[in-house]
Formats: structure tokens, sequence, C-alpha cells
């Protein structure tokens, strides 16, 4: 059930965290990076800062890879894994938790030695390790999920709120208004330790993170939850929930 539990809880997140309705870019303008609600926790943009701040290379570019980029962790905390591009720029991010803490996952978790890892990008997966991502100002064009074992394995999450019309997502109750994304979470069942991670109370998605008509039904059956936010604002403490 666990799997099922992340898939729902991780597009209703996606679903919420959006800009608001006074700012309304029609491409993303993603200026900085950081993790973990009421800590925002800064995260490197760039290879020679996050080397200078202590990460270190895990594995590096290369066709056998399941994911597209250099990756870098901090103390060996797999919580947050970043992706830099052949040119040293962030290009995505990582959660790997322990299958001891969490058990068996399935799709868009990918199983890598000893614990299950999900993957966002900013651009586009083809373009990190060619060296032909196109340029801009901003640390992303566009958010992807990884969907399977392979890196061009993908779902292009929509940034604007017009975008959503005629597709699967349905509205969550967790933010009144939004317009275009500045932000994502990972969510799942299970209580795996980091001080990247947050755990809020189950009854929180019971009371209001979901709309009555669309609350999945596992919901109720929900013991303890590991959830982890992920901005791309300079300022990710204006990003309230109001339930």
């Amino acid at each position: 059930m666990n799997s099922i539990v992340v898939f729902i809880a991780l597009f209703g997140t996606l679903a919420q965290a959006w800009r608001w309705p006074w700012e309304k870019p029609d491409t993303p303008e993603w200026s900085a990076l950081s993790v973990t609600f009421a800590k925002f926790n800064g995260l490197p943009v760039d290879v020679n800062t996050a080397k200078a701040a202590g990460w270190t290379l895990n594995r590096p570019c290369g066709d056998s890879n399941y994911f597209a980029g250099n990756r870098y962790v901090l103390n060996g905390d797999t919580a947050v894994m970043l992706l830099f591009d052949f040119n040293g720029k962030i290009a995505g991010i990582q959660n790997g938790i322990l299958k001891s803490a969490i058990g068996d996952l399935k799709a868009p978790w990918i199983s890598d030695g000893n614990m299950h890892v999900i993957t966002a990008y900013f651009t586009n997966p083809a373009n990190i390790c060619r060296g032909s991502r196109p340029s801009s100002e901003y640390i992303g064009d566009q958010l992807f999920l990884q969907t399977g074992a392979q890196s061009s394995n993908t779902v292009s999450i929509p940034f604007k709120q017009e975008d959503l019309a005629g597709t699967k997502w349905v509205r969550g109750g967790c933010f009144p208004a939004w317009v275009a994304i500045i932000g994502f979470g990972w969510v799942t069942a299970g209580n795996a330790e980091s001080p990247r991670y947050e755990h809020p109370n189950p009854n929180y998605l019971k009371w209001g993170f979901f709309l009555s008509a669309t609350r999945p039904k596992c919901i109720p059956s929900l013991k303890a939850l590991t959830t982890q936010h992920v901005y791309l604002d300079k300022r990710p403490y204006l990003n309230l929930c109001f339930i």
C-alpha cells in the first residue's frame, strides 16, 4: 500500500505549491533551491559551491545510470541528492529513502542498493549529460518526474494552472488560489529519519490537504508520514498552506 500512498500524495503535493495569483510568469523563473518546511535549508545550485560546502560526488554521468546527472551527496544523507549537469549547473534532485525504514515501493520509486529513490528534473534530462542544455539565468525551465527505470521515462509537470485543463489533475484543499508552480514535495507512509524530512500528523491530510470528493480512500488508515518540501523560489516562507 505504501507505493500507492506515495504516488497519489506526490501529485497532490505538487498541485498545491503555486505562486500568488498576482504573479503570472509565462515560463519558470525559479531562482533558488531549498528543502524542508519551516527550516528552508538552502541548497547549492552550482557544483563548485556544492563542493566548497562539503558535497561529494556519489556517481558521475554515465549511460549505465538510471538517472541523468552527476550526483552529489552531503555527509552521506541521501534524503537530498543533487544532480548537476555537464557544465556544473543544478539539473535535478533525488530523495533516497532506506528500504528498511519504508518497505517495498514501486515506480516512480527506483530500487538503488539499500534505498528507494525518486527523481525530479528541472530541465529535459536528455540534455543534462550532453552539454546541450539551453542557457538560462534560472535554475530550470520545466519540471519532470522520472517514472521508470531510465531517465527517458518521465512525465512533464504542468507549470501553469491553465495547462491542467483536460488532465487527470484535481484541485487540492490546501491553497485557495494559484497560478504557476514554484515547488513540490515528496510524501510516503512510514518513518524515515533525516533532518531533511518532516513528519506531520497524518490527520493533516484528512482535515484539509485534499478536498473530500477526491481524497484517497487510504488516507484514514495512515499511521505515520515522511514528507519533504522542495522550494524553487527565494521566499519559500511565503508558501503557506491554509488548513
